[in-house]
């Protein structure tokens, strides 16, 4: 079908999205992650994909920065002393993986990975050590906790932005609206502990502006109906319709 970008709401294939700039995000709500990884493919969102369509907009009544969902990337959290590890492209973006995530959350159970996985993105994490934190493809989160974000640690915003440029843009519009610091909330250490008994998956998640437009993991809700953030080029949406 012909669809005329101008600005404004449309629908996709009854899908709601917003076009804006020159990428069109989409925030859907999918029946459990397998489907949204169905459906997305390739066109799941990161969360640097997002940041650039909010530093686009700096009226916070407006939907970029009302929609939050799963993105792309994960965590992998062990109930040991090793740290935890954020990654930009999630081992559930394959289907098959997303539904064994799925069918162990609806049976009450986190998804658990094995030590050839996590040792596989540790060794990630230790060759890119001496890179920029925007050219890592996993950051270490050594300290098990929650990462405060502010004027003078941004390392993992520049993370999660792919751009040092990009995480400065964004933080300052956070500021703007009279927040000093950002939150990537990780699961408390001693929970994990004793709680847990492997490596398990949280795939990560952005917040909306009103509870702090900050990033987060989700390890229970795999299973059940959920939004996610999908993204597209216009040139390539415009051929695909």
């Amino acid at each position: 079908m012909a669809i005329k970008y101008t600005g404004i709401e449309i629908i996709i294939n009854n899908l709601y999205s917003k076009y804006i700039g020159t990428k069109i995000i989409t925030n859907n709500i999918y029946s459990n992650l397998t489907e949204a990884v169905r459906l997305l493919g390739e066109n799941f969102a990161s969360e640097s994909d997002i940041i650039r369509e909010r530093n686009r907009n700096d009226d916070f009544d407006s939907d970029i920065w009302k929609f939050y969902g799963w993105t792309r990337g994960m965590r992998l959290i062990p109930n040991d002393d090793r740290p935890y590890l954020i990654a930009r492209n999630s081992i559930l973006l394959d289907k098959n993986k997303a539904q064994e995530a799925a069918d162990s959350n609806l049976s009450g159970k986190f998804f658990y990975v094995d030590e050839k996985t996590y040792k596989e993105f540790s060794q990630m994490a230790k060759e890119d050590k001496n890179k920029l934190p925007e050219k890592m493809r996993v950051f270490l989160v050594p300290q098990r906790q929650d990462v405060i974000i502010q004027d003078g640690n941004d390392e993992l915003l520049r993370f999660y932005a792919q751009g040092k440029k990009e995480a400065k843009e964004y933080f300052s519009h956070i500021k703007k609206s009279g927040r000093k610091q950002l939150i990537s909330y990780m699961p408390d250490n001693n929970l994990v502990k004793q709680n847990t008994n492997g490596i398990f998956v949280q795939q990560s998640y952005f917040k909306d502006f009103n509870v702090g437009s900050g990033f987060y993991g989700d390890s229970w809700n795999l299973g059940c109906g959920y939004w996610a953030f999908g993204v597209s080029s216009v040139e390539k949406t415009e051929k695909q319709n």
